[in-house]
């Protein structure tokens, strides 16, 4: 896998977010339901810059370890706040270096992903991991979760 290191500017989403462990089938948890309301509700988002382009933020609390309850949400970037649509939360990043892994396949085995960064890519690099987020992009080369040419790229802030 290769990963790239970018800047983003800060920015700031709406969606729709829940408690989660991330855990089960990436197809069918928590996460993918999570995802089927969100499609379903994003048409009602006020002040979306492309709402062809999605986020799924994972924010972590202090101190948190794998397998601890974390925040997803399921979100679009807005470029203003104002009358977010009921059940919906905002988020604001800040501006951020980013290693990026791009992933092609089907949401099942996103968690190769993952495991290149933290087991792999990270120890060596030289980088720290840089926030309590992480980030996975979903613009309109995502084809569905169970589509193996569907492309996620995975946003991880480092330092």
């Amino acid at each position: 896998m290769e990963v790239k290191i970018v800047e983003k500017e800060a920015f700031q989403l709406v969606g729709l977010a829940i408690k989660t462990k991330g855990d089960g089938d990436p197809s069918t948890n928590d996460i993918s339901k999570l995802w089927d309301r969100f499609d379903a509700a994003s048409s009602q988002i006020e002040h979306s810059i492309k709402p062809e382009i999605k986020f799924g933020l994972m924010t972590f609390p202090d101190h948190w370890k794998h397998g601890e309850p974390f925040q997803y949400m399921a979100g679009v970037e807005v470029n203003q706040f104002e009358s977010l649509p009921e059940d919906m939360e905002s988020a604001e990043l800040p501006k951020q270096q980013y290693a990026v892994i791009h992933y092609r396949g089907k949401i099942s085995g996103i968690g190769v992903a993952y495991d290149y960064f933290y087991r792999e890519w990270l120890p060596k690099s030289g980088y720290e991991f840089g926030n309590n987020f992480e980030m996975e992009y979903y613009d309109g080369k995502f084809y569905g979760r169970d589509n193996p040419e569907s492309e996620i790229s995975f946003y991880f802030p480092v330092k």
